[in-house]
This record gives structure tokens, C-alpha cells and sequence, in this order.
């Protein structure tokens, strides 16, 4: 819109030569127009003043003129200057254009590339289980190999040697030691004289006093002592007595006569 309100050339054909500076002027118009619709930071504003600028930098041209006189046709250099913007503009576009469909493009792949996220991970988690199943597998082939070569190898060596069984071991009925007659007939001996050396000890360390002369023993005066008066045994406790002692010695021989009969009889 810029380029087509800008005039192209300055001067009309036939007519008198015109003022040079007339493109500054043109160009400080349009700065102040734009200044009166947007701040000097505006794109346009600043890219006036430059255009401004260097008009003011750079010496004026005089109008060329005819043989007959008259001004021929100058160009402008502000619509030169919008032909350059315009074009680099349109380059701008197109570069951005291209930007944009080569992030297009990107964009795709990378959603396609998010879309097969799921099925790779599916795929990977059943070539882990099929690679977990089928070294399993190789595991248990290699060491079942590992064995028959063993196995193979103690045959071998087995082959190699002749074994010739002479006399087969046997179980014995009788143990070789102790001899169970002794032993038991030391066991009767040991019991008897373990009850006689408790009586024999407890006699010996007894500090009571039996008899009245024990006691005087001491020193002491003894008026006197009490004795124990005592009913004399009838015959009928007398054999109980007995009774009850040669039981007990009858039944002890007879334990030990089936003890000495049951060794007796496995030897």
C-alpha cells in the first residue's frame, strides 16, 4: 500500500525543471504522517527515518533536463527504497514459509514417532520375555551338557577298572566290645560297693553322739541320759525282715541270671 501511494518518478514531461530537494521533502512529509499514527519504535518509522537520513547525508541532485529546456523525469528514490522492502519482504516470506512447512514436516514425524511409542515398548517388552524364556533354555541345555560330558567321562574311566568282590562285607550279631557278661556282673560289683561306701562314709563324717561316754567326751558335767526303751522283736518280725532281704537278693539274682542267660545266648 505504501508502494502504490508513492509516486514513482518527480517531474512531468514538458514541464519547467523542478526543486531537487523535493524528495527530501517528500520523505520528511511522510515521516511526520507516520509519526502522527505510531510511535518512533513503529517498523515503518524507523525504516522512514533511515530513508530520511541518508537523503539528508547525501548531496542533491539538480533535475535533468532536455534540449529544449523542460525537466525530464526523475525517480524516486522512496518508492526505489519500498521496491527493495517489498522484495526483500517477499523473500523474508517465502524463507519463513519454508521454515514453517519444514516444522510442519518435523512435526509429523515426530507425533508419528509419539504414536509408535507404545507398540515399540510393547515389542521390547516381548523381545525381553522371549529373550529371558530362551536363554533359560540355553541354561538348562548347557548344563544338562555339562553333565553328560561328566557322566561320560566317569564311564569311561569306570570301564577302566576291574573290581572283584572276594568276601562280602556281613553285618555282625555280636558286637566285638564290651563283653556284656562282665560288664554286667561289674555293674552288680560297683552297685554293691557304691551302697557299702555310702554307709562307710556316712558313718565317717557322722558327728552325733552314740553313747553316754561320747558325750562326756567333752568335758562337760552329764547328770545322766535317757536310753530308748524298746519292745523286743517278735519271731513273726524277725522273718519278715528276713522275708523282705532274701526277697530282694532272690530277685536280684534272678535278674541277673536272665541277663547273663540272654548274652550267653547271642554269643
Amino acid at each position: 500500500s505504501q508502494l502504490a501511494s508513492t509516486q514513482a518518478t518527480f517531474g512531468a514531461e514538458g514541464g519547467p525543471a523542478g526543486d531537487p530537494n523535493a524528495t527530501l521533502r517528500l520523505a520528511e512529509n511522510r515521516l511526520r504522517e507516520l509519526k502522527q499514527l505510531y510511535t518512533p519504535q513503529f517498523p515503518e518509522v524507523i525504516t522512514q527515518q533511515k530513508l530520511v537520513d541518508s537523503l539528508r547525508a547525501s548531496p542533491p541532485k539538480t533535475a535533468a533536463v532536455d534540449s529544449s529546456g523542460h525537466e525530464r523525469p526523475v525517480s524516486n528514490p522512496v518508492f526505489e527504497q519500498f521496491k527493495v522492502q517489498l522484495v526483500e519482504t517477499d523473500a523474508n516470506i517465502q524463507s519463513i514459509q519454508r521454515q514453517i512447512a519444514d516444522a510442519t514436516a518435523e512435526e509429523s514425524r515426530l507425533e508419528a514417532i509419539a504414536k509408535g511409542v507404545p507398540e515399540l515398548e510393547a515389542q521390547f517388552t516381548n523381545l525381553n520375555r522371549d529373550y529371558d524364556v530362551v536363554r533359560k533354555n540355553y541354561d538348562e541345555l548347557v548344563a544338562r551338557r555339562e553333565g553328560m560330558r561328566i557322566s561320560d567321562a566317569a564311564q569311561k574311566k569306570a570301564s577302566n577298572i576291574k573290581l572283584v568282590i572276594i568276601d562280602p562285607p556281613t553285618v555282625p550279631r555280636v558286637p566285638v566290645a564290651p563283653n556284656r557278661v562282665l560288664l554286667s556282673l561289674g555293674v552288680l560289683l560297683a552297685g554293691i560297693g557304691a551302697g557299702v561306701g555310702v554307709i562307710g562314709a556316712m558313718l565317717a563324717f557322722d558327728q552325733s553322739f552314740n553313747t553316754l561316754a561320747d558325750l562326756r567326751s567333752l568335758g562337760l558335767p552329764v547328770i545322766g541320759s535317757v536310753s530308748l526303751a524298746m519292745l523286743p522283736p517278735t519271731i513273726w518280725d524277725r522273718l519278715r525282715q528276713v522275708g523282705v532281704f532274701g526277697g530282694a537278693v532272690a530277685l536280684l539274682a534272678l535278674v541277673l541270671t536272665g541277663v547273663l542267660l540272654h548274652f550267653a545266648q547271642q554269643a
